[in-house]
């Protein structure tokens, strides 16, 4: 019996043995993954020394209080969730959201629970803060006209422009919140009167869309009030001056106009379908792929905000001449995991990509970015961009299709009629 027994544990460890292999090959892989991602944030400046940055500011430093790493305190609790400005209903979610979407490259939250999250804030309201009571909360947006002849190499450029703030005027709460565009241009410039007065002549629209120059060295200025040192300032004003990729001139402006005035950005080729007021006033941008946090729709908890200097620390710490991404996914890519891995006390929250980016995860009626403006779009697809309609996300982001034309029966082209139609214009 005994002769048995022993027998039959060595057949028990054998067994264990011959999956041991296996099981060391799995663990190694995800440290090897874990280190990947490490090694694509440390591609965004000295990655050491922008951990140890802290934003300096010109007075009340010795008032500031250093927060302390503490684990048992929530990601929720330390990004603003506690703030009165986004939805109960959004801050209830938003402590679901971390915990599946950490780690940002391998999170768990299933479609269908993303698409149950955005519904439960069909019917919802932000309270928005005091502060954004006494005058209405700002959406951010850009307007960038190439150098030479406007529109050159791009197919319906008016029209593109002019979808999302109609997008805007159609689908928001006019009483609680106004489009910002701000361009590289003077108001007066033909093309941006072009894109704007078809709109801004109706008098019920001409107070919810402002358009403004942006004035990168005064802006910068601003920032340096409150956060950097003069130095610093022009420093700031040169890595903006410096770029030649409009998309990171693009990723520079948002992340200075959010600092200096808070509230949030949507890029222009960006639709929005429903009321952003539940979801705002929170510090957040979201997941497109796997490894790329997008920052075509951005938000912040209020200007001056942890995330935004954070964001700005990094801009100022790499100080060169980036090519595409880095001053925007590349960067919010490093924060990210500085914060998952506890590396840093600014915190922000990554939106699944249901929310904004529905193509991404090949959901139900999201139209693929070449197919908005070049096939007959069908009643459904329409459905998911009507700003009327019950449905499951706040934004429709068509990816700068800019050289594909408008053609006539597509989605881009039964949405200007949509708006057209809502607005009456």
């Amino acid at each position: 019996m005994g002769r048995q027994v022993a027998v039959e544990k060595r057949a028990s460890i054998a067994r264990r043995l011959e999956f041991l292999p296996i099981k060391v090959f799995a663990a190694i892989l995800v440290v090897i993954a874990f280190i990947v991602e490490a090694v694509h944030a440390a591609q965004v400046g000295d990655c050491e020394s922008l951990v140890q940055q802290k934003p300096r500011r010109l007075e009340d430093s010795d008032s500031r209080q250093e927060s302390k790493e503490e684990p048992d305190v929530s990601l929720f609790e330390m990004a603003g969730g506690l703030l009165e400005g986004s939805s109960p209903e959004f801050v209830g979610l938003l402590q679901e959201i971390d915990k599946k979407m950490r780690p940002f490259w391998n999170f768990t939250l299933r479609r269908d629970r993303c698409l149950e999250m955005v519904n439960t804030l069909t019917h919802t309201k932000g309270k928005l803060s005091k502060l954004s009571k006494l005058s209405k909360l700002e959406i951010h947006t850009g307007v960038f006209l190439p150098q030479g002849r406007f529109g050159e190499g791009w197919a319906d450029p008016l029209r593109k422009l002019r979808l999302a703030p109609m997008s805007f005027l159609a689908s928001q709460d006019l009483s609680r919140v106004k489009l910002h565009v701000w361009s590289n241009v003077a108001p007066e410039n033909e093309a941006l009167k072009q894109v704007f007065e078809p709109l801004l002549k109706n008098p019920a629209y001409a107070d919810s869309i402002e358009v403004s120059y942006f004035d990168a060295e005064k802006e910068a200025a601003k920032v340096a009030a409150t956060l950097y040192t003069k130095p610093l300032e022009k420093t700031l004003y040169d890595v903006y001056t410096n770029q030649t990729d409009l998309t990171s001139l693009s990723d520079l402006m948002r992340v200075i106009l959010l600092y200096n005035y808070g509230g949030a950005w949507i890029d222009s080729d960006v639709l929005l379908i429903r009321d952003m007021t539940p979801i705002l006033e929170e510090d957040w941008a979201y997941l497109g792929q796997r490894t790329y946090i997008n920052n075509a729709v951005m938000s912040t908890s209020k200007p001056q905000s942890p995330f935004m200097q954070a964001y700005l620390s990094y801009v100022v710490g790499i100080q060169l001449s980036r090519g595409h991404a880095w001053y925007g996914p590349r960067i919010l890519k490093a924060l990210a995991l500085q914060m998952q891995m506890g590396l840093t006390e600014a915190r922000f929250h990554v939106l699944p990509q249901c929310f904004f980016d529905g193509a991404w995860q090949h959901l139900p009626n999201a139209t693929g970015w070449n197919q908005f403006f070049t096939e007959e779009a069908h009643p459904e697809q329409v459905w998911y961009i009507d700003p009327n309609e019950s449905h499951n996300a706040f934004a429709f982001h068509w990816h700068g299709r800019w050289k594909l034309p408008i053609e006539s029966g597509s989605l881009a082209d039964k949405a200007e009629q949509l708006y057209s139609k809502m607005l009456g214009i």
